[in-house]
C-alpha cells in the first residue's frame, strides 16, 4: 500500500452509514461533492459494485477518479477463532464474508486500516478475543494497514479486548448507534 497520500489528522471521511445503505457510487460521489477527504467503504459495497461494473479495476477507478481516499474498511466480522461464529439472526447471513475475501478486497482499493466489530450477541472468552484481534493486527500490519475494534450497541467486546493487541491496533467508540443520531463522529482513544 503506497504510503505517501495517507490520510491523517484534520481529512473527512465520510462513513456508508451517515448516508444509510449507499450502493459505491453514490457514496463516493456524495463524498466528492461534499469535499470529503476519504470514504470507509463497506465490503458489501465493493462486491456489489464489482458486479455492476465488472471488475475491481473499474471499481478502483471509480475511487481514484472521485480523488477519494480510503480510510478503511467496514467492517471485518469474521475475525474471532471460532467456528460456531454466527451474525444476529435480524441481519442477513450474506453480509459475513470470509476473512481472507474482506482483506483481498481491502488490498484492492488500498484501504489504509480495517475496522473490526463484533455483533454476534455471544459473549466469549476475552483471551480468544484478543488473541484474534492480536491475530487480525498482525495479518493487516504484513499488508502495511492498520486494524482497530470498533465498539458500539450490540458489540460484544469490551475494552479489555485490546491489552494484549499489537503496536498496529487500535479502537474506537462510535456513537452513532449509541446517539441514534444523523450524522456519525467516531473518535480514536
Amino acid at each position: 500500500m503506497p504510503g505517501e497520500n495517507k490520510l491523517g489528522f484534520g481529512d473527512l471521511v465520510l462513513c456508508p452509514a451517515t448516508l444509510g445503505s449507499p450502493s459505491l457510487e453514490e457514496h463516493v460521489r456524495a463524498a466528492a461533492a461534499g469535499g470529503f477527504d476519504g470514504v470507509s467503504l463497506r465490503p458489501w459495497q465493493l462486491t456489489g459494485a464489482c458486479e455492476r461494473l465488472g471488475s475491481m479495476n473499474a471499481v478502483k477507478r471509480v475511487i481514484d477518479d472521485s480523488g477519494l481516499r480510503v480510510a478503511d474498511l467496514d467492517a471485518l466480522m469474521e475475525w474471532v477463532d471460532d467456528p460456531e461464529y454466527r451474525l444476529p439472526s435480524y441481519l442477513p447471513a450474506d453480509l459475513l464474508l470470509p476473512r481472507s475475501q474482506v482483506v483481498e478486497l481491502a488490498l484492492a482499493v488500498e484501504a489504509q486500516s480495517m475496522n473490526v466489530v463484533d455483533i454476534s450477541g455471544v459473549d466469549r472468552d476475552w483471551q480468544l478475543m484478543s488473541d484474534s484481534f492480536a491475530s487480525v493486527c498482525d495479518e493487516m500490519a504484513a499488508h502495511g494497514m492498520g486494524a482497530y475494534i470498533e465498539f458500539f450497541f450490540g458489540s460484544m467486546m469490551s475494552f479489555n479486548v485490546t491489552i494484549k493487541s499489537r503496536p498496529v491496533g487500535s479502537f474506537v467508540v462510535s456513537d452513532l448507534p449509541l446517539m441514534s443520531g444523523i450524522l456519525t463522529r467516531s473518535s480514536s482513544l
